[in-house]
């Protein structure tokens, strides 16, 4: 049997399921750690490439530095390149950082005091976002009207468009587990849901 995440300091609340007839629900914030979690499924493929570039450049400075040297300009541009191998890795660093940072900054519906509310039931999605006094709404959408959905080890990533997404960490449920989550999901999904890292 699928060993269910258990997380004590998931949202806690007294409001009844979002929908009587919810198979499963989760509730959860819309906080920076959400927006990290998903930047970093997004940009999970990027690191390879920076690894692969950064190689390339500390190859080519090696063999730049290997005799025979005709001047001393090799050098420098062994040693350039050399420097620009070890300084990718940083660069990539602060890239992700400062898209973060943006992206969290830019987002309003962002805060410690927000709370989302997803419940799925057999014939389609229900959703409630608060924040504050400032957002307070929710709305419902048809299984096939969802873009995408990815399961990675940690979270559920319900996109409603190529650019927006729930982001619903597995230590957030509610209301039945994430196993009861991807039989649905691939049930009502079918080819648009995708395993990433899971097993």
């Amino acid at each position: 049997m699928e060993e269910e995440i258990i997380n004590e300091s998931a949202v806690e609340s007294s409001e009844p399921p979002l929908m009587p007839a919810s198979i499963v629900e989760v509730r959860t914030k819309m906080d920076a750690a959400a927006i990290v979690a998903l930047n970093k499924y997004h940009q999970r493929h990027l690191k390879w490439l920076w690894v692969v570039i950064s190689v390339a450049f500390a190859a080519i400075g090696v063999v730049s530095l290997l005799p025979p040297i005709e001047g001393s300009e090799d050098i420098v541009f062994g040693v350039l390149l050399l420097v620009l191998a070890a300084g990718f890795p940083f660069l990539f660093w602060w890239i992700q950082r400062h898209t973060i940072r943006k992206l969290i900054k830019s987002a309003k519906a962002v805060g410690d005091d927000s709370l989302l509310a997803v419940g799925f039931t057999v014939d389609k999605v229900c959703y409630r976002a608060k924040k504050g006094n400032d957002i307070n709404e929710g709305g419902e959408s048809a299984y096939s009207q969802l873009f995408k959905a990815i399961e990675t080890k940690t979270h559920f990533f319900l996109y409603i468009s190529s650019m927006q997404a729930f982001i619903l960490p597995k230590t957030d449920f509610v209301c039945g587990t994430s196993g009861d989550l991807r039989a649905l999901l691939f049930a009502k999904m079918g080819i648009n849901f995708k395993l990433n890292g899971v097993k």
